[in-house]
C-alpha cells in the first residue's frame, strides 16, 4: 500500500493493475515503436534518395514478418498477412504519392499512412485470433503513437532543410587619418 493511502481509501486504478501486467504492457507499446522504426526507417531512406518499384516495401515488410513467423515456426501465421498488409498500403501511398511535386509532404504522408494500416490491421489480427488483453485506449493510443513516430522519422530524415539566411557582417572600416 501506498505510504499517502489511508487504510479506509479506495487506491487510484493504476495501483490495482499488478506489477507484471504494467510491465508487458510497457513492453508491447516499446515493441510496437521500435518494430515501426525499424520497418519504417529504410523505406524512408529509400525515399529520400529513390522512386522505389511497386512492391518493394511489400518484400520488406513481408520478408521481416516471414523471418518473425519462422521463429515461432508459423504459431502467429497472421503476422505474416499483417506485414504483407502494411506493405501494399506503404507501396499504394508511395505510388499514388509520386506525382506529388513536394516530395517532402508525400514522404510524411507515407510515414503517417503506412504505420496506421500497419499496427490496426495487426491489432485487427491480434483480436480475430485470441482477443486483446489491452484496454482500447492503450492499443489505439500505440497505432496513433506509432503513426506520430513515423512523422517525426519523416521530419528527421526529410531532404529539405530549413536554411537560416546568411548574415554577412562588415568589418568597421578603419578610421581614416
Amino acid at each position: 500500500m501506498h505510504p499517502r493511502w489511508r487504510q479506509g481509501d479506495r487506491a487510484p486504478s493504476w495501483a490495482t493493475i499488478p506489477a507484471y501486467l504494467e510491465i508487458a504492457r510497457v513492453r508491447g507499446l516499446v515493441s510496437v515503436q521500435v518494430t515501426n522504426l525499424l520497418l519504417l526507417g529504410p523505406v524512408l531512406l529509400l525515399l529520400r534518395r529513390w522512386r522505389p518499384p511497386f512492391g518493394a516495401a511489400t518484400l520488406l515488410f513481408g520478408m521481416v514478418a516471414a523471418l518473425v513467423a519462422v521463429v515461432d515456426e508459423f504459431a502467429r501465421w497472421e503476422v505474416v498477412v499483417v506485414g504483407l498488409a502494411g506493405g501494399l498500403a506503404a507501396d499504394w501511398l508511395i505510388a499514388r504519392l509520386a506525382r506529388w511535386p513536394n516530395r517532402t509532404r508525400a514522404h510524411r504522408v507515407v510515414a503517417i499512412g503506412t504505420p496506421l494500416v500497419l499496427w490496426a490491421s495487426y491489432f485487427l489480427a491480434v483480436q480475430l485470433r485470441s482477443g486483446i488483453a489491452w484496454p482500447a485506449e492503450l492499443w489505439a493510443g500505440s497505432v496513433v503513437f506509432a503513426a506520430l513516430g513515423g512523422s517525426r522519422s519523416a521530419c528527421s530524415w526529410s531532404r529539405r532543410r530549413l536554411h537560416r539566411r546568411r548574415v554577412v557582417r562588415r568589418k568597421p572600416e578603419a578610421a581614416e587619418s
